[in-house]
């Protein structure tokens, strides 16, 4: 029997998603989103202190909680978790997340806070502050080189 021929390429990592969904490391914690904004997975979030839960930055400063992945229970038609939803949030562990530039293991992680541009909504990754769009956050690592658009993510967070 002849083989196959496939005209198509694997996408390696979906953002959003666990690099190793069998990382006996990983630690999530889920928050109730209280505010009227939607987190798309693959993004960081901050603590909101109004509602004891996270959001999307909106400011340097904050308190980075880690990164929105999505867990599978997120609706087909639905690309973000909208208030009322639990927001699965990556404490620990390696996760696929939104970059606006190309990233290395030995770059530092930034996390945007301000909208700037095409590609660099809040939420965000790159290597550097943007012009003071973006804050440094500490516990994190890029886990090889990759492109702008999307890259693996070792976070480290406390529990």
């Amino acid at each position: 029997m002849p083989q196959t021929t496939v005209a198509a390429t694997l996408t390696v990592g979906q953002i959003g998603q666990l690099a190793y969904e069998s990382d006996a490391n990983l630690l999530a914690r889920g928050y109730t989103l209280e505010n009227a904004t939607s987190i798309p997975p693959g993004r960081g979030v901050n603590y909101d202190t109004v509602n004891d839960s996270v959001l999307l930055p909106s400011a340097g400063g904050q308190l980075f909680m880690g990164v929105c992945f999505d867990d599978g229970k997120l609706p087909i038609d639905q690309t973000s978790y909208e208030t009322g939803e639990t927001v699965p949030v990556v404490k620990r562990g390696e996760v696929w997340v939104l970059t606006s530039e190309a990233v290395d293991p030995t770059n530092d992680v930034f996390l945007q806070h301000t909208a700037n541009g095409a590609g660099k909504p809040a939420g965000s990754f790159r290597t550097d502050n943007d012009g003071g769009n973006a804050a440094q956050v500490s516990g994190c690592q890029w886990t090889g080189v990759f492109s702008s658009g999307k890259a693996a993510l070792y976070v480290n967070l406390p529990a």
